[in-house]
């Protein structure tokens, strides 16, 4: 769950950096039906239907899509967020066998 969340949130700040065409425009909005998104939303499927190493590989080709900068600190935040719910989860769950 917390990879998908950090793919949506990849995705988001792809669009994003592509919003405006040029300077003098102000929020030009481009088609959300364009190939690159689309391309984009089939490698989501590809990553959400595929055993481990094909979802090792085709995270490879998502992550050149975006500077691999900000992959690489989302996927970091996604995970940290994990962390700490099973984190809170087990907490909740030792309150109550204390109860």
């Amino acid at each position: 769950m917390s990879l998908l969340i950090a793919l949506c949130i990849m995705w988001f700040f792809q669009y994003l950096s592509e919003m405006t065409t040029e300077p003098h425009q102000i929020l030009y909005f481009r088609p959300w039906y364009r190939m690159r998104d689309q391309k984009f939303l089939h490698n989501l499927r590809f990553v959400m239907m595929r055993t481990t190493h094909q979802v090792k590989y085709t995270l490879g080709g998502l992550a050149t899509q975006a500077s691999m900068e900000t992959f690489l600190s989302l996927l970091k935040c996604a995970f940290t967020y994990s962390r700490f719910l099973m984190e809170g989860k087990r907490r909740m769950e030792m309150d109550v066998s204390e109860k």
